[in-house]
């Protein structure tokens, strides 16, 4: 089974595009599968196939880099490769996993796809590559049991966190349900409203005796719990699995 990080170049500069190729081409587990000139050409290439990750430029002719967000599947990455450093909050608010200034060092570039591969699940694991149908609207939405950061109660509803989303999807769902569908393997309910997907934690801050911030990988807004949930959480991560 092929296990390198399948990339889609998307940038509106060819000598760019040229650049960012060659860069990946030194690092043995990235596979270029398409590259493209702009927001179009992008949705056409996604519209066949989900890479891993989009090294994504912010601005281009016909679009920005953000535009391609409802188009990206839950499980895609995304890596900003901009010339622009004042994008970088837009781009976290994105999902981004990463934000690169022009010109990118070989250096950076391992830094950013070490921080890529955390947050890959590992290919042919039966849990990561499990998937989930989320009803939202009266619309079923396949999403990976891997790509759920955390899901939090909201009465007879849930929100649901999916990694690469800027935004939650609120379904009916109850947390006892979840605690039936979700792989045990990497889910933790903490609390009666709060479950958390634990190989997505980025960090853990215990701010005080009964405030906690938990932060994921490639989502902007952190998870606030309180003592008994930050406790369990404690006992989860220490427990190392």
């Amino acid at each position: 089974m092929d296990s390198r990080i399948k990339a889609l170049i998307v940038d509106d500069e060819p000598l760019a595009r040229t650049a960012m190729a060659t860069l990946l081409a030194e690092h043995g587990q990235v596979e270029i599968i398409g590259m493209a000139g702009g927001v179009k050409e992008a949705r056409a290439l996604l519209a066949l196939q989900a890479p891993d990750v989009v090294f994504l430029d912010m601005e281009m002719p016909g679009g920005s880099g953000l535009d391609l967000e409802p188009f990206l599947p839950a499980s895609t990455r995304a890596i900003f490769v901009t010339a622009f450093a004042d994008y970088a909050l837009q781009a976290f608010e994105f999902g981004a996993s990463d934000y690169l200034v022009k010109p990118v060092n070989s250096q950076r570039l391992e830094i950013a796809l070490a921080r890529l591969l955390r947050q890959l699940p590992m290919r042919g694991d039966p849990v990561a590559d499990s998937y989930l149908m989320l009803e939202v609207d009266g619309k079923a939405n396949r999403v990976k049991a891997a790509d759920v950061l955390w899901i939090k109660a909201q009465q007879n509803y849930s929100a649901v966190r999916i990694t690469g989303k800027a935004t939650s999807m609120i379904v009916p769902q109850s947390m006892a349900e979840w605690e039936g569908i979700l792989p045990p393997e990497i889910f933790e309910r903490l609390d009666r409203s709060v479950m958390v997907n634990v190989m997505q934690i980025r960090t853990v801050s215990w701010l005080s005796r009964d405030e906690t911030l938990v932060d994921f990988y490639g989502d902007p807004e952190p998870v606030r719990v309180g003592r008994t949930a930050a406790q369990r959480l404690k006992m989860r991560l220490s427990a190392g699995r």
